[in-house]
Protein backbone atom coordinates (compact mmCIF):
# COMPACT_ATOMS: atom_id res chain seq x y z
CA UNK A 1 0.00 0.00 0.00
CA UNK A 2 1.18 3.24 -1.16
CA UNK A 3 1.27 5.94 1.98
CA UNK A 4 0.84 9.87 1.09
CA UNK A 5 1.56 12.77 3.87
CA UNK A 6 0.75 16.43 3.89
CA UNK A 7 2.47 19.48 4.93
CA UNK A 8 0.18 21.94 5.92
CA UNK A 9 -0.10 25.53 4.68
CA UNK A 10 -0.81 27.91 8.15
CA UNK A 11 1.92 28.95 9.86
CA UNK A 12 0.43 27.30 13.53
CA UNK A 13 0.04 24.21 11.72
CA UNK A 14 3.55 23.56 9.90
CA UNK A 15 4.95 24.52 13.64
CA UNK A 16 3.30 21.60 15.56
CA UNK A 17 4.15 19.43 11.83
CA UNK A 18 7.81 19.83 11.78
CA UNK A 19 7.83 19.84 15.75
CA UNK A 20 6.19 16.33 15.45
CA UNK A 21 8.33 15.29 12.26
CA UNK A 22 11.62 16.45 14.04
CA UNK A 23 11.73 14.78 17.91
CA UNK A 24 9.95 11.73 17.11
CA UNK A 25 12.11 11.65 14.04
CA UNK A 26 15.03 11.97 16.28
CA UNK A 27 14.16 9.77 19.03
CA UNK A 28 13.41 6.94 16.73
CA UNK A 29 16.65 7.54 14.01
CA UNK A 30 17.94 4.29 14.99
CA UNK A 31 15.09 2.32 14.99
CA UNK A 32 13.31 3.80 11.73
CA UNK A 33 17.17 3.92 9.65
CA UNK A 34 17.17 8.00 9.71
CA UNK A 35 20.99 8.54 9.09
CA UNK A 36 22.32 11.17 11.90
CA UNK A 37 23.57 13.42 9.28
CA UNK A 38 20.01 13.77 8.57
CA UNK A 39 18.99 13.83 12.20
CA UNK A 40 21.81 16.34 13.21
CA UNK A 41 20.43 18.89 10.03
CA UNK A 42 17.07 18.89 10.95
CA UNK A 43 17.82 19.85 14.26
CA UNK A 44 19.76 22.83 13.17
CA UNK A 45 17.85 23.56 10.67
CA UNK A 46 14.54 23.47 12.89
CA UNK A 47 16.43 26.07 15.88
CA UNK A 48 16.63 28.43 12.89
CA UNK A 49 13.14 28.08 12.35
CA UNK A 50 11.79 27.73 15.90
CA UNK A 51 13.28 31.05 16.21
CA UNK A 52 12.20 33.34 13.38
CA UNK A 53 9.29 31.59 14.22
CA UNK A 54 8.77 32.89 17.58
CA UNK A 55 9.92 36.28 16.58
CA UNK A 56 7.27 36.54 13.88
CA UNK A 57 4.43 35.68 16.04
CA UNK A 58 5.22 37.76 18.98
CA UNK A 59 2.42 40.79 18.68
CA UNK A 60 5.72 43.07 20.49
CA UNK A 61 7.55 41.71 17.53
CA UNK A 62 5.76 41.31 14.66
CA UNK A 63 6.94 42.46 10.97
CA UNK A 64 7.43 41.69 7.79
CA UNK A 65 11.00 41.55 8.02
CA UNK A 66 10.18 38.92 10.90
CA UNK A 67 7.37 37.26 8.46
CA UNK A 68 9.88 36.53 5.48
CA UNK A 69 12.86 35.84 7.80
CA UNK A 70 10.39 33.08 9.35
CA UNK A 71 9.28 31.62 5.26
CA UNK A 72 12.86 31.69 4.26
CA UNK A 73 13.59 29.37 7.67
CA UNK A 74 10.12 27.52 6.60
CA UNK A 75 11.71 26.92 3.04
CA UNK A 76 14.87 25.61 4.18
CA UNK A 77 13.09 23.17 6.81
CA UNK A 78 10.62 22.57 4.26
CA UNK A 79 12.74 20.76 1.97
CA UNK A 80 14.57 18.89 4.61
CA UNK A 81 11.14 17.48 6.02
CA UNK A 82 10.39 16.34 2.03
CA UNK A 83 13.51 14.55 2.07
CA UNK A 84 12.85 12.74 5.44
CA UNK A 85 9.50 12.01 4.61
CA UNK A 86 10.22 10.65 0.89
CA UNK A 87 13.01 8.62 2.11
CA UNK A 88 12.79 7.68 5.55
CA UNK A 89 9.17 7.51 6.76
CA UNK A 90 6.96 7.49 4.13
CA UNK A 91 6.26 3.35 3.53
CA UNK A 92 8.24 2.83 6.59
CA UNK A 93 6.89 -0.64 8.56
CA UNK A 94 8.89 0.00 11.71
CA UNK A 95 6.94 3.31 11.88
CA UNK A 96 4.16 2.25 14.43
CA UNK A 97 0.45 3.47 13.43
CA UNK A 98 0.62 5.96 16.74
CA UNK A 99 3.53 7.37 15.13
CA UNK A 100 2.24 7.54 11.86
CA UNK A 101 -0.88 9.66 12.74
CA UNK A 102 1.47 12.44 13.98
CA UNK A 103 3.32 12.37 11.47
CA UNK A 104 0.25 13.34 9.23
CA UNK A 105 1.20 9.39 7.15
CA UNK A 106 -1.80 7.95 5.67
CA UNK A 107 -2.58 4.92 4.67
CA UNK A 108 -5.72 3.41 4.12
CA UNK A 109 -7.24 5.38 6.89
CA UNK A 110 -8.10 7.84 3.80
CA UNK A 111 -9.83 5.09 1.22
CA UNK A 112 -12.33 4.23 4.63
CA UNK A 113 -12.93 8.11 4.61
CA UNK A 114 -13.75 7.72 1.07
CA UNK A 115 -15.96 5.10 1.61
CA UNK A 116 -17.87 6.63 4.65
CA UNK A 117 -18.39 9.79 2.26
CA UNK A 118 -19.50 7.91 -0.57
CA UNK A 119 -22.06 6.00 1.49
CA UNK A 120 -23.44 9.53 2.96
CA UNK A 121 -24.17 10.75 -0.09
CA UNK A 122 -26.71 8.23 -1.36
CA UNK A 123 -30.58 8.98 -1.86
CA UNK A 124 -33.01 8.41 1.37
CA UNK A 125 -35.37 5.71 0.48
CA UNK A 126 -39.08 7.66 -0.46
Amino acid sequence: MKETYCIPAGPTARYDFQRNAVVLGTVNATAWGIPAAKVTNLATLRSAYELKYAVANNRSTQSPTATAARDAAWDALALALVDLYDHNLVNNAAIVPADKLALNIHGTARVAVVVTRRLLLKPLPS
